[in-house]
């Protein structure tokens, strides 16, 4: 009887290892996918800006920025978006701001956010 229990045991133990290692795996896959729709989404954003602001010489695109309470050692990890923009040395100061504003309804449209963060300049 006591050799039964132990076999059932092991048998119960291995079978959780084994839904446990399933699980992580699907959660892999599932963050896996969702990197390559964001990266999808994040290429297509980079293209539309280049057609629609062809004085642009660089975008760059981020999804995460982090934020420390300086009251506590915890950091704290926003899914803000942060795009930096890098404009031709013949935009003027102006332009630049408009466009900014409009980038930044453009990305918060299309990514279904309420904050962007753009950081730009005029090289």
């Amino acid at each position: 009887m006591e050799l039964f229990k132990n076999e059932l045991k092991q048998d119960f133990s291995t079978k959780i290892k084994l839904l446990e290692k399933k699980r992580a795996e699907e959660r892999t896959g599932l963050i896996d996918s969702l990197e390559k729709s964001d990266s999808i989404v994040y290429s297509q954003i980079k293209n539309e800006l280049k057609i629609f602001f062809p004085q642009l010489i660089n975008i760059g695109l981020s999804k995460d920025f982090l934020k420390s309470n300086t009251n506590s050692d915890s950091i704290i990890v926003k899914r803000i978006p942060i795009v930096t923009l890098e404009w031709a040395r013949r935009t003027n100061y102006k332009d630049i701001n408009i466009f900014n504003y409009k980038i930044n309804d453009f990305i918060k449209q299309r990514l279904k956010s309420d904050t962007v963060i753009i950081v730009s300049r005029r090289l």
